[in-house]
Parts: structure tokens; sequence; C-alpha cells
């Protein structure tokens, strides 16, 4: 289903909707790694570190977004 509205309804090409649906699964693989990272870590220091790192990647994905090459 989400390849289908990636290529579908966003009107990604073929190889961008691959790319996409990918990364989902990337970050489903690292659950395993991030956990038994998140057991042995402080958890508040790991938190506090997930919520720049998240909102470091949204603010540049933002700026790729509404840049001249993107649009």
């Amino acid at each position: 289903m989400t390849g289908l509205v990636n290529y579908g309804f966003l009107g990604l090409g073929a190889g961008q909707a691959a790319l996409a649906v990918s990364c989902f699964g990337f970050g489903a693989m690292m659950a395993l790694p991030a956990g038994w990272f998140g057991g042995r870590v402080n958890q508040r220091l790991l938190l506090a570190v997930g919520f720049v790192a998240t909102s470091g990647t949204a603010a540049l994905t933002y700026q790729y977004a509404t840049s001249a090459p993107a649009q």
C-alpha cells in the first residue's frame, strides 16, 4: 500500500518510490540495535540525543524540500 501511495498519489518515479519504501524498512531494521543500545546507556541522554537528531533531520529535510532544486 505504501508503494502505491508513493508512486501514484505523490507522483514519485519508480526509483524514488522504491527508495522511500526502503527507508521505512531501514528504520524497522534499526529497532534491534537501538533496543540493545538503549539498554546499555543512560536513557535520558539517549532520549535527548534522539530528539535533537530527529529535529535536525526534520529541519534539513524541510530546507531541502523548499529549496529551488527540489521544486
